[in-house]
């Protein structure tokens, strides 16, 4: 079971200095099939950060993006997220080099 999920970077000394501070970024939590209430992995850096000048600018200037669904479509994966409070964006993967990815 992966869960994605969405996170701020900090704003005082504890901020991760290689992202803006306030950054709204998105993560991934790996549970187990079997016992959904055990964490397998997670990631240590966001999968999916503010890079776009329309994710960073809008009402939340700091940088947003804001993971709010994926569909799997034709053996595309479309992601749909809130870009700066202001937008709404789609990113797409090829589902099967996506889903492979890390594990050779």
């Amino acid at each position: 079971i992966v869960l994605l999920y969405n996170g701020k970077n900090a704003t005082d000394k504890t901020s991760a200095k290689a992202y803006t501070a306030g950054a709204y970024s998105a993560g991934q939590v790996l549970f187990d099939s079997r016992d959904p209430t055990k964490i397998l992995g997670r990631l240590e850096k966001p999968f999916f950060k503010p890079e776009a000048a329309f994710e960073k600018s809008g009402q939340y200037p700091a940088g947003t993006v804001f993971v709010e669904g994926m569909v799997l479509y034709k053996n595309k994966l479309y992601m749909y997220y809130g870009c700066a409070d202001s937008k709404v964006g789609v990113a797409m993967a090829d589902a099967n080099a996506a889903l492979t990815a890390g594990t050779q």
